[in-house]
């Protein structure tokens, strides 16, 4: 199985912190294996809510044989030209920054082994929306963690509506200062016991348990989100804007 480094914890991405919704695709800009067809064909059927919902999808990668311009073709002839760019490849702290800057990370292949991209996204506390081409939908979604599509145009659309509405669900956190700090603890600790019962403790056959990934542990370094529920701390901002984008039951 494969492992990732954790992000220091100033790294990490924040979702739904800003107005908008930005999401994120990093991989080979193989059409069929990385299903990007599907994917653009889906925000095609999707997009008049990811209009509103002010929606930006970028999808970096190395083009094979033509296919940066092939997808952006598609993209453009599915009139998505406002809404998805396809981009080079991202590397090093520019990668990292692609992470962090986003709120809802792709993967819509139709095969996978165990994907670097989606382990790290996870790592960078990003919700994730995945076929089960990926190997990793079930325990994603079972985490709390993000969406499950089927490998279709219709199925990736409607996981991405789905993630949209959830967006618009959440608490809005803009202006957290004037929350009841009681009111706040009590969300935080609600949050954390919907998706405690399912918690990953492992992604994969990773060797070193350092390098798992807990999808739950959106601050690796920060004590509340390695304490008990009973330890989180009222002011725990950080876990609150996690947990209002998450999906839930």
């Amino acid at each position: 199985g494969n492992g990732v480094d954790l992000p220091l914890a100033a790294n990490i991405a924040m979702p739904a912190a800003k107005p908008g919704l930005r999401l994120l695709f990093v991989g080979r800009l193989d059409p069929h294996h990385k299903g990007l067809d599907l994917l653009i064909e889906a925000c095609a059927l999707a997009s008049h809510r990811l209009r509103v919902a002010r929606a930006s999808i970028a999808v970096h990668g190395p083009s094979i044989a033509g296919s940066a311009q092939a997808l952006q073709r598609l993209a453009h002839e599915r009139g998505l030209d406002d809404l998805l760019r396809v981009k080079g490849p991202v590397y090093g702290e520019d990668k990292a920054r692609a992470y962090a800057a986003v709120d809802l990370f792709l993967h819509t292949s139709r095969f996978e082994g165990h994907p670097m991209a989606v382990l790290e996204a996870l790592s960078y506390g990003l919700p994730c929306l995945l076929t089960p081409g990926t190997n990793m939908a079930d325990e994603v979604v079972a985490a709390g963690a993000g969406w499950r599509a089927e490998p279709t145009p219709q199925g990736i659309a409607g996981a991405l509506v789905a993630a949209v509405e959830a967006r618009q669900r959440r608490l809005r956190v803009e202006h957290l200062d004037g929350v009841d700090q009681v009111g706040l603890h009590e969300l935080v600790q609600r949050g954390l016991a919907q998706v405690a019962a399912h918690r990953v403790e492992r992604v994969g056959d990773v060797d070193d348990p350092a390098l798992v990934v807990d999808p739950l542990a959106r601050l690796p370094r920060r004590r509340p989100f390695r304490d008990a529920l009973g330890h989180v701390q009222a002011d725990d901002v950080h876990a609150l804007r996690r947990l209002h984008f998450l999906p839930h039951d």
